[in-house]
């Protein structure tokens, strides 16, 4: 009888890989659920990105292997130029401390993200994750609001469960990945966990009345149909595109439980084509991007200072682009953006080589510069960490085609 010899260091080192992507997954569902939500406890969730620091950082040390690459060489030199900048900004008393430590914290799990994960199967671990996370979210607003009142709403709904932006975005990414996943696995079993949480999810996204959540959503389908899909026929991708955005119109357009979201783009339609709102909110962005602009002129190159937008505003500017140009200048401006712009031109170079996740890649890019038209985001743990995805989509084809070489 032959006997399969076990090396028991492989299997060990194994383990703790395994659990530094489990700590990744369990940070990102917990932080869905206990920061964007009142009812739970914050402190639930401080500990979850403590626990996933710890492990990653422990996993990382014992591997004695620190990646710092192009992407990540860009992201330390911001966090210098936006520590550096905060000892200058007028607004340092007030807010130097709280935003400055998440963008630190911010910015130390992201690094350790990227050095955790190691190929395709703990990258959809973490993807599965953010599926997950949506969905639990979904049920938990279900439960607290009850479904029926939701679908009844004439007005959005309260903060209790956070800012509508913010759990929006768990709801729409846990679809646009839930998608994307159910496409890879097209023919096994697991295509229907994917359909239940779509269909737990996409009510919860329209009820949010969230504008922004929708438009990544739509877009980030329109960029999935062109580019998952290996089809040359350039007429076919016209028609899923149409096909998506005017499905998703008839199902706001028609649907009665969907009214607020209708309202809400009925509103921002008419603010676009010049014309008067009575939306205050969207009134105070128009005012929050003009100011941000008439003040980034006056110190172009660094900007005013880290979170200036709060001294000056008494808020931040609701847009990600004249936020950093305010508070960073070009100069921080072109830092923060190169690793989403460079994650977009790399996906579009690699769909000959892996369509499957250069597509990914190009999901996350497009999806998040539409989304910082709307949300501040440069100091967002769970954005940045979807962008971590894209750039790990990209490294993962790279790494595959070297080694074919």
């Amino acid at each position: 009888m032959n006997y399969i010899k076990t090396n028991n260091k492989e299997v060990k080192e194994s383990g703790f890989q395994k659990i530094a992507v489990f700590s990744i997954a369990l940070y990102i569902i917990l932080s869905a659920l206990f920061e964007t939500s009142d009812f739970f406890n914050s402190q639930l969730s401080s500990a979850s990105i403590y626990f996933c620091i710890g492990v990653c950082a422990f996993n990382i040390l014992r591997k004695n292997v620190l990646k710092i690459d192009y992407y990540l060489t860009t992201l330390i030199l911001i966090m210098i130029f936006f520590a550096v900048s905060s000892y200058f900004s007028p607004a340092a008393d007030i807010y130097k401390d709280s935003y400055l430590y998440r963008f630190i914290t911010t910015a130390i799990l992201i690094i350790l993200v990227y050095n955790t994960i190691s190929d395709k199967k703990e990258l959809s671990i973490v993807l599965n994750s953010i599926v997950i996370a949506g969905t639990a979210l979904a049920l938990i607003m279900y439960s607290q609001y009850g479904f029926s009142n939701l679908a009844q709403a004439t007005e959005r709904m309260d903060y209790a469960m956070g800012n509508h932006n913010k759990v929006a975005l768990y709801y729409a990414y846990g679809i646009i990945f839930a998608i994307y996943l159910l496409s890879k696995n097209i023919h096994t079993w697991r295509v229907y966990p994917y359909i239940g949480c779509i269909v737990i999810t996409t009510p919860a996204v329209m009820f949010t009345g969230s504008r922004k959540a929708i438009l990544v959503l739509i877009i980030s389908l329109v960029v999935l149909f062109i580019f998952r899909f290996d089809s040359k026929n350039v007429i076919k991708k016209m028609f899923a595109f149409a096909a998506v955005v005017l499905v998703i119109y008839f199902i706001i357009d028609r649907v009665p439980a969907f009214s607020v979201i209708k309202e809400r783009f009925g509103q921002l339609f008419e603010l676009l084509s010049g014309g008067e709102t009575d939306n205050v909110g969207d009134k105070n962005r128009v005012d929050f991007i003009n100011i941000s602009l008439e003040y980034f002129a006056k110190s172009p190159i660094f900007g005013n200072g880290f979170c200036y937008s709060y001294y000056l505003l008494g808020t931040y500017s609701h847009n990600n682009f004249t936020e950093i140009l305010l508070n960073n200048g070009i100069l921080g401006f072109i830092l923060h953006y190169i690793p989403k712009v460079k994650v977009m031109f790399d996906g579009f170079s690699a769909l000959k080589k892996d369509r499957e996740y250069a597509s990914l890649a190009l999901i996350i890019a497009v999806s998040l510069l539409v989304c910082d038209i709307g949300v501040v985001t440069y100091y967002n743990r769970f954005l940045m960490i979807v962008l971590v995805v894209g750039v790990k989509a990209i490294e993962l084809i790279k790494s595959e085609s070297s080694d074919e070489k």
